[in-house]
């Protein structure tokens, strides 16, 4: 089943972002046979402000516990976190 996982920054966490970027991006590499894509969303200075992730998982609580063993998460970069359950209607990945 797929969910969005959609994280939004809370505010003044770039360096608690910088100092747990390395521990998130390994963490996400060893969730790749859950993420089917994520990244982080920005502003339009191009500056991170939240991530978003579609993971492919049994149910809502293992959604969770994706988000809740993040890094980023644990360490409180993400001042909001919204799961939601979604159906895949359209893929194209050759268009990403």
């Amino acid at each position: 089943m797929l969910f969005a996982v959609h994280c939004i920054d809370a505010p003044g966490v770039d360096a608690l972002r910088n100092q747990y970027l390395a521990p998130h991006k390994d963490y996400l590499v060893g969730q790749k046979h859950i993420l089917v894509i994520g990244g982080a969303l920005t502003n339009t200075a191009d500056e991170p402000v939240g991530s978003l992730y579609i993971v492919n998982v049994a149910d809502r609580k293992a959604a969770e516990a994706f988000s809740k063993n993040d890094p980023f998460t644990a360490a409180g970069v993400f001042g909001s976190v919204t799961i939601t359950a979604m159906r895949k209607s359209h893929w194209n990945p050759g268009s990403a």
